[in-house]
């Protein structure tokens, strides 16, 4: 009990955004089932905790702390689910995916996608097949994989629906209205990126809200409303430094930049300052897919200024997408790199 006791207190801190506590209450519930050599109590001190890492930015640590569980969760435990709501064999994959997605190692994200999928599956549990479809759903719609992405992202958002499962909403619902409008269907996406901030808001869910609010953001810079846009970049550069969610950040300093370069007349030298701390703190997080996004942005803004630098900046993007094996934002910068274009 007295480790269960802090493994759920992490989790509400967690959910409250308050990401300092949650580490420090995990950290000592990780040592409790150290101390009784409780694997129950390991499985589910190690997700909780890598949560919260995941949430401050730091990539690699979390993702150490979900493959811990994802190396031992297997055979006749994989569908054990000790104490937890969903499948710690699911949720920890998906977990990992996630992390792996921001760090671009997508080859192994692919594949413990589809090992979380097909475990969820097996056991047709409502809350871990909307775990499931969330991990491998965001890392298509990342990859720019759209219609792979939309498909099992509609999955996973109709099973939350279906079996009442309100947490997983925003998240499922912000990639898939991200996805949509990536892919040009604008009147699909902004009511889901519109929703999945509301409904986060009024369960009062502040971890991974500055996330939300930066993809709806994105879309109304998609449908052309640059007003609304900015205000939800504005307003996710504050929340992601409130709760130390520094990925997030680096996210929202980005579009910052974006918005920077489409206003009339542009602001070129904002954008690229945007451009550099986003590329900066990406960088220092292992960020490499937010790292090439940065540099296709900075050599557009280059380009639209007439400066020689671009060529450079776009051909580095280019080559970067092409190494993660992202043609999408590859064809992006190539695009770009013919034309000369900002």
């Amino acid at each position: 009990r007295s480790g269960r006791l802090p493994i759920y207190l992490m989790g509400q801190f967690y959910l409250m955004g308050d990401l300092g506590h949650a580490c420090e209450i995990g950290r000592r519930a990780l040592s409790i089932a150290d101390d009784l050599s409780d694997f129950g109590l390991k499985v589910s001190a190690n997700a909780y905790l890598g949560q919260a890492i995941h949430a401050r930015g730091d990539y690699r640590q979390a993702a150490a702390f979900f493959r811990r569980n994802v190396e031992t969760l297997v055979g006749d435990v994989i569908h054990e689910r000790f104490g937890l709501p969903q499948l710690p064999a699911v949720h920890s994959r998906t977990c990992l995916v996630w992390s792996l997605t921001e760090l671009g190692e997508f080859t192994e994200g692919i594949a413990r996608g589809e090992e979380s999928i097909r475990i969820a599956e097996s056991v047709e549990q409502p809350f871990s097949l909307a775990v499931a479809y969330a991990g491998l759903g965001n890392l298509y719609m990342r990859t720019g994989e759209l219609a792979t992405a939309i498909r099992l992202l509609e999955r996973g958002l109709e099973v939350t629906l279906m079996g009442n499962i309100p947490l997983w909403f925003p998240r499922i619902a912000s990639d898939l209205g991200l996805a949509h409008a990536l892919a040009g269907r604008l009147d699909d996406g902004l009511p889901l990126a519109k929703r999945a901030v509301e409904r986060a808001a009024s369960m009062q869910l502040m971890v991974g809200h500055s996330l939300l609010v930066t993809s709806l953001g994105e879309v109304w810079l998609l449908t052309g409303r640059l007003e609304e846009a900015a205000e939800s970049a504005r307003l996710a550069l504050t929340l992601s430094r409130e709760h130390e969610e520094r990925g997030y950040e680096a996210r929202a300093l980005r579009l910052l930049g974006e918005l920077a370069l489409q206003r009339e007349p542009p602001d070129l030298d904002g954008a690229a300052e945007f451009c550099r701390q986003a590329c900066a703190l990406a960088g220092e997080l292992g960020m490499r897919p937010l790292v090439a996004q940065s540099h296709l942005l900075l050599g557009r803004v280059h380009a639209r200024a007439g400066r020689s630098l671009a060529e450079a900046q776009l051909a580095m993007a280019a080559a970067l997408f092409r190494e993660l094996g992202m043609p999408f934002w590859a064809r992006q910068a190539e695009t770009a790199l013919a034309t000369g274009s900002g």
